[in-house]
Parts: structure tokens; sequence; C-alpha cells
């Protein structure tokens, strides 16, 4: 199944007669210091609103000035804001946020009242769909994308229907806002118009709900990414950021913001690598079932930097593609073991297994996720055991920021309980190429994207105006790390805040 630009706008020309997002502060502060900032918000040629500033920078008080005198008669600790059950959570999930830009943006002042930005760990493949479930709904969703194959039915399932209807995307039941999803192919046309209706519809939400966690998932980041790169993404999150000042303002600190994303983005302009091609080009014959040992069923649905091949022979078909120009990671299960994950590059081979106290990772000839080096380091401090397996945390947070964030964990976890329907094979594509349908490709052009094992791709944020969080943390553990982001009927175990 292809995508088909037409026939989405079509589609969705009835809903696009939405407002957008009013923002604010509209402008500088009329007076920054090292200790407060202030704005004229009533436009009365003297300061209204005061934000005070703790050491770092971080708003930690609020100011107003109602009598139109200059000095702000009332002043709320945020703090102390929040101390009852009738302050709401509000909690924003983005899409597609690398976290250099998020990290980049809170340095030069953005994002202040917020505690700082903590790396996120995405799944692999990096996207919206895997890494959400992994939050909410572990183990759940169908395939990679909306589009896959079902071995045992022996055909492809799913598509755009499957997509409008959320068949693969179990995690947004836990959605207070989310846009009607007849628009996404739209914001890949026009990516600003999308954000301003989706920031319009959270405020929205936002004001009509002031008790419990409010959840609301932004789409609109993503596809101004793909269309802008980093310039439009970091256009789009000094929106959000707006927003969030101004509920913040209008609600007289009483409200908590959280905000976290899904995966990275790349931040690099691409062009099409026609997977299906090269796949007959070097001798297999993509099909939509498997029923000959040269069929392979090759998924392309979003524009993404990896491709997830169902194949009675990986072995083979990595052979066969690794050579060619493009390409820049395998990995496959062993199909004599299926409790090994084999990955490879163009020059070496190495294989993963998980045990009860980590994974091992045995190369085979060269060392293909570059990891060497670091194992030798955590060998040294005693965390690999006499079996080669190598203490998961101690992995994590020696590689969160390596070229392949977590890649044993996330490599295994792609084929072992990430999807009901894993692919046999992934490959991945080097920064300036990406896969995916052709009528999509055809239509938008592509400055930015994701779903590689990669940095950009796989680290992203969170953040917090209720506490600081962890450095980094996987995004399959956000939860429990931070119990506040769960939906009241979230079914996971209760744990105190």
């Amino acid at each position: 199944m292809k995508w088909t630009k037409s026939w989405w706008i079509a589609a969705a020309m009835p809903l696009l007669l939405a407002g957008g997002c009013a923002a604010f502060p509209k402008s500088a502060p009329t007076e920054f210091t090292q200790d407060y900032r202030c704005w004229d918000v009533k436009t009365n040629d003297q300061c209204d609103y005061f934000q005070y500033l703790d050491p770092s920078g971080r708003v930690v008080a609020l100011g107003y000035d109602d009598d139109r005198d200059g000095q702000p008669e009332i002043r709320i600790e945020l703090a102390d804001s929040c101390s009852d059950d009738q302050c709401p959570h509000y909690v924003i999930l983005l899409d597609g946020i690398p976290y250099s830009l998020v990290k980049q943006l809170y340095d030069e002042g953005g994002f202040r009242l917020f505690h700082p930005p903590s790396r996120l760990v995405s799944c692999f493949p990096s996207m919206t769909d895997l890494a959400f479930s992994q939050m909410y709904t572990p183990g759940e969703p169908l395939g990679f994308e909306a589009l896959w194959y079902n071995p045992e039915k022996g055909k492809v399932e799913g598509g755009k229907l499957a997509y409008l209807s959320e068949t693969n995307a179990p995690w947004q039941k836990f959605l207070d806002y989310r846009v009607s999803m007849i628009l996404d192919a739209v914001g890949y046309v026009s990516p600003g118009w999308l954000l301003d209706q989706e920031l319009g519809g959270i405020e929205r939400t936002f004001n009509r709900r002031r008790d419990g966690t409010v959840t609301a998932y932004c789409l609109g980041t993503a596809t101004v990414g793909t269309r802008k790169g980093a310039e439009g993404l970091v256009k789009a999150l000094k929106k959000v950021d707006r927003l969030c000042e101004k509920i913040m303002y209008q609600r007289r600190g009483r409200c908590r913001f959280t905000i976290a994303a899904d995966h990275g983005h790349n931040l690099t302009a691409a062009t099409h690598f026609e997977m299906e091609d090269a796949l007959e080009t070097v001798g297999f014959n993509p099909t939509d079932r498997l029923k000959d040992p040269n069929d392979v069923v090759a998924i392309e649905f979003g524009l993404v930097t990896y491709s997830a091949i169902y194949t009675t022979r990986p072995a083979a078909v990595a052979d066969a593609m690794l050579p060619l120009e493009p390409i820049a990671l395998a990995a496959y299960v062993d199909p004599a073991d299926s409790t090994w994950v084999t990955v490879r590059n163009r020059d070496g081979s190495a294989r993963i297994t998980r045990t009860a106290t980590g994974y091992v990772y045995q190369t085979q000839q060269g060392d293909p996720l570059e990891l060497a080096p670091i194992v030798e380091q955590l060998a040294a401090a005693g965390k690999v055991g006499p079996d080669g397996a190598i203490d998961d945390e101690a992995l994590f947070l020696a590689t969160v920021d390596h070229k392949y964030p977590d890649p044993l964990n996330r490599v295994y976890t792609a084929f072992h309980g990430l999807v009901r329907n894993p692919p046999n094979l992934i490959l991945t594509v080097k920064d300036g190429w990406f896969c995916g349908a052709e009528d999509l490709a055809e239509s938008v052009n592509v400055a930015s994207t994701h779903g590689s094992l990669r940095q950009l791709d796989s680290v992203t944020l969170v953040m917090s105006t209720i506490r600081p969080l962890p450095p980094a943390v996987r995004i399959a553990d956000l939860l429990e790390v931070f119990p506040p982001m769960r939906p009241e009927e979230y079914p996971g175990e209760t744990t105190t805040p």
C-alpha cells in the first residue's frame, strides 16, 4: 500500500477551518536582570508581570501588578503554588525533537519555567508509536508502522485505515488531546499550519481541565522538522515554550507542566532510497507474500531512516545489501537460535543476547557498534561478568552520548517484545538518505527525519516544572521514574510521586 497525498488532503479539507494558537509572551521581556524579568502584558508602558529567577536562571516565583503602579503586590512561589490536588498537571508529548536543540534553547534562556531537560532515550527503530507504546502499552503495536507483514496469515496488513483508526497506536487511548488524524499528512504539506492548529487545540483542552493529569500530543513539531530542519524545529519549540508561559501566567502559577518527546530528528537533508528497487537489483523479489526463498516484503509507509524487511533469508539479504553505499547497519535474529541477534555493517559483525544480568556483545569481525572501548572500561570497573554479560544500567549510562545510544538493549528489544509482528531484518541508512513510501517521498522535500540507531534520531527530551529528572532515562522506564506523568486510568502499578 502507498500513501496518496491527494487522498489525504481531499479528505482533510472540511477540517481546515479551526483557529490557531495565540502566543505569550508576545515579545522579549521589558526588563531582564540576573534576578528577574518582567513584561508589559497589559500594554500600559510599565511592567505588570514579573518572573523571579534562582541563581541558575530558572523561574521560581511569579509577580503580578494588578493595580498598575509598576510594583507587584502579588508574589507566588511556584514551589508552593500547587500543593493541593486541584492543581492540574499538563503533559505535552511532542513528536521528533532532538535533545541537542532543546538543550541549546535552555542554555539560551528558553523553557525556564522548567528544570533542565534530561536525555530521554527512545527505542529502536526510533518511531512514535513504538516509543510511546513502550511508555504506556508495551508490546502492543502490531508492527513498526501502521503497515506490517503478518507471518501467521502470510500477508501484508494495515495501511492508511489502520493508521486513521489507531490500530497500531494503542498508546493514544491515554491522550486527552490529539488533532484529527486525517490532518497528519496535510501537516507534511503545510507544517506550520498544523502546528498552530495543534497548539490552539492543546490550549483549549488545558483551559477546560483544571485538575488531574491532562495529556496532549503534538505531531506538528515533527512535520515542521521534516520540512524545515533545525531552523523550523527551533521556531516550533519557541511556540511551545510561549504556550506554557501563557497558561502559567493566566493560571497564576496554579498548574504544572511536563514536556517529553518520542524520538529525535537527524537534522540532515535526505534523498529517497528506493528500497524495493535496490532489493530487486541485488537479486531478490519484492512482493507482498513470502512464498519463495528470494521473496522479500519491504514495508514502505513513512519517511524514515530504516527499513523493516520480512524474509526467510535475512543473512543473505544483508550480505547483498550492505555493500550498497546508503546502507549503514543490518540487524537480524539468528535463524538457528532466536535468542541471538546479529548486527553488521560493511566491515564487521557481532552478536547480541540478553542474560539475567545484562547483555552480551560478541564481536565476530570488527566492531559494528563501536563499543569495544566502552566495554573495556566497564570491564575494568567490574561491570562485565565472567559470562561476558555487561551490566545493563552501567552500559546504558556509558552509551547515552555514544554514536549509538543504548544499542544492545534497543537492537535486541526490536526483535523481542517491541511489536507483535517484528521483521526478520532491519536495515538502517546513512544520514542523507531515507526510506519509505514513494508517493509521499515525491511530495515532500525531507530536511530531517528519524528511525535509525544513531544519536540524533534516538535521544530526545523530558523536562518538568515539578522536579528534576535523572540525567538520562529510557523511554520504557519513564512512567516508573516519573509517576506524575501517569494518566489517571493508567493500569500500571501505583507509586508515590
